[in-house]
């Protein structure tokens, strides 16, 4: 009955390691590159990549010029990018089953897959299955010349950034109410403890 709820945990514990891991080896590569993202931990502000992308042809924007200098190794963003995409089907799929499932946020960040199961923990899902987005955009290579990216391939690449960057903003934040969330918990067992002291 908690099938969902168990695979939901694996992909938060995934992303909070692993995915975090590639968000920072992804940044520190664009900061190499000569790109201005910010390394610090907070994720709340839109990075240039983002708002370079928001205008529909990011690699033309004046923000990603660096993208285009041949000290840029585009095709090992091109590899980041790709590993980054199994990230974003996790999360896509995290998303998916919240809202098959009626999953609140709270509910999943309470989860523990050695609790025991209780009575009115019972999932119900939806009455219509919704649509599962597993495409991922790929590099289309338009022109005959290999050793270089056209523009087209280079928005396909940060738009694949981008999304990686949002999703894991949005987990990251939503790790951070857990550690708040279990905190809260243990207080309140602190102080029934006190209480029955």
């Amino acid at each position: 009955a908690n099938d969902p709820l168990f695979i939901i945990y694996h992909i938060q514990t995934t992303s909070a390691l692993q995915g975090a891991q590639h968000l920072d080896k992804i940044t520190s590569f664009l900061q190499e590159g000569g790109i201005p993202i910010d390394n610090s931990d907070d994720l709340s502000k839109e990075d240039i990549l983002e708002i370079a992308a928001k205008t529909g042809s990011p690699s033309c924007a004046k923000e990603t010029a660096h993208l285009n200098a041949r000290r840029f190794n585009i095709f090992y963003f091109q590899l980041l990018c790709e590993i980054a995409s199994s990230f974003v089907l996790l999360l896509r799929l995290k998303i998916y089953l919240r809202k098959v499932y009626n999953l609140s946020e709270t509910r999943c960040l309470e989860y523990s897959p050695d609790g025991k199961e209780r009575n009115f923990d019972k999932i119900s899902s939806t009455t219509t299955m919704p649509y599962f987005n597993s495409k991922i955009t790929e590099k289309i290579f338009t022109g005959k010349n290999t050793q270089r990216l056209e523009d087209a391939d280079k928005d396909v690449l940060i738009f694949q950034y981008v999304e990686f960057r949002q999703l894991m903003r949005n987990e990251l934040i939503s790790g951070s109410r857990s550690g708040d969330l279990n905190g809260e918990l243990d207080e309140d067992n602190s102080s029934a403890l006190s209480t029955e002291l």
